[in-house]
């Protein structure tokens, strides 16, 4: 039943009103990869009378599940590969004969990217323009230009007249503008943007080792999805540390013990607020004093808790222990590691400064 499933699966992807343009010519080196976390895009590519898919090493957050091509051909990895320069590019090799030699060219202008539904593996073609710093340009929606597509990430990116260019990937992160600055952090830390990521005929690469790979790579992961609920919460506290702070589904499970006495802590702050801003003399001078010293104390307390999360991420991830298995993820992992050294000094700042800053009463 799985199979007949399948099946029926791959032959919708191609109805013409699905797909159009240059998809008919590539549609047989087209692979759906899936993952264990979603299901992505690749293309077959003969290097040397060899078959290679290739791919982005940011399309994976976990170990390959399955590689197949539109018609359901299973294809086996027999080798991993990357390139030796910080480019993201994966490259698996596999037994599997390429139907066609797809020529390859650097290019820059209109091109067309391929956008994988990350659950069932649908493609589509999608415009796209490359920059002269190979950012990827995609058209505005709603007026709104679209810096970031997740569903391209992994998919082919080729030329009007069919020549193939690379992979479509992530950029990183922007590391030199970051700093304890939450107006801007808030907005969007990284900066997040699909990149290019060209491929040469003549390329140098070297073999890596799959297990380690993916195991890299949903460390990275991890670190990434964690950055940006971390930074949401701390902008919140940092506006005012005496607020409760929401629960957002997002929001990673083992900081909500963290955040629960938090909120736990301040709920009876407003109360009191009100009661002197309404001229109650229920609570006396020196009682003010004593408890806005004490929930500065706790808060101060409850900051660098905070903040302690920050430490485990930069440190693991610019560990001298790490051998890296490519030279894109060592550069992005200083990146993040970059970024949370910066994020836990200013948080620690902050927490310091917390009641010097923000009166609790």
């Amino acid at each position: 039943m799985k199979i007949i499933f399948t099946s029926f699966l791959l032959v919708l992807l191609w109805l013409p009103d699905v797909l159009a343009g240059q998809f008919e010519e590539i549609k047989n080196s087209m692979v759906i990869l899936d993952t264990a976390t979603s299901r992505r895009g690749g293309i077959l590519v003969k290097f040397d009378g060899i078959t290679y898919v290739i791919t982005s090493q940011d399309a994976f957050c976990g170990s390959i599940i399955s590689m197949k091509t539109l018609s359901g051909v299973i294809l086996q990895p027999k080798l991993y590969e990357v390139p030796e320069e910080p480019i993201g590019l994966l490259r698996i090799k596999t037994d599997f004969a390429a139907p066609g030699n797809l020529v390859i060219e650097d290019r820059k202008g209109d091109c067309e990217a391929y956008r994988t539904d990350l659950k069932m593996g649908i493609i589509s073609e999608q415009a796209v323009n490359i920059s002269d710093t190979n950012a990827l340009r995609f058209p505005a929606e709603n007026g709104a230009n679209v810096p970031f597509l997740e569903e391209v990430i992994g998919s082919p990116v080729f030329s009007k007249d069919g020549k193939l260019i690379g992979a479509a990937g992530c950029n990183g992160y922007t590391v030199n503008k970051c700093d304890w600055v939450w107006v801007e952090l808030s907005k969007d830390l990284s900066n997040r943007r699909n990149e290019l990521q060209p491929l040469k005929q003549v390329q140098k690469w070297k073999k890596v080792d799959q297990t380690q790979l993916f195991k890299q790579c949903a460390m990275l992961d991890e670190a990434e999805n964690f950055l940006f609920p971390y930074t949401s919460v701390f902008n919140t506290w940092s506006g005012d540390p005496y607020a409760t702070i929401p629960f957002t589904p997002e929001m990673p499970e083992k900081m909500k013990p963290v955040i629960e006495t938090q909120n736990l802590m301040v709920k009876e702050i407003p109360v009191m607020r009100r009661k002197i801003q309404d001229g109650s003399h229920k609570m006396g001078d020196t009682a003010k004093n004593v408890t806005a010293g004490q929930f500065r104390e706790q808060n101060r307390a409850i900051g660098k808790r905070m903040a302690d999360f920050a430490p485990f991420y930069y440190k693991s991830l610019s560990s001298p222990n790490i051998k890296w298995e490519s030279s894109y993820f060592k550069k992005k992992g200083e990146d993040i590691s970059s970024i949370y050294k910066n994020l836990y000094e200013g948080l620690k700042k902050d927490a310091d400064n917390c009641g010097k800053i923000y009166p609790p009463l």
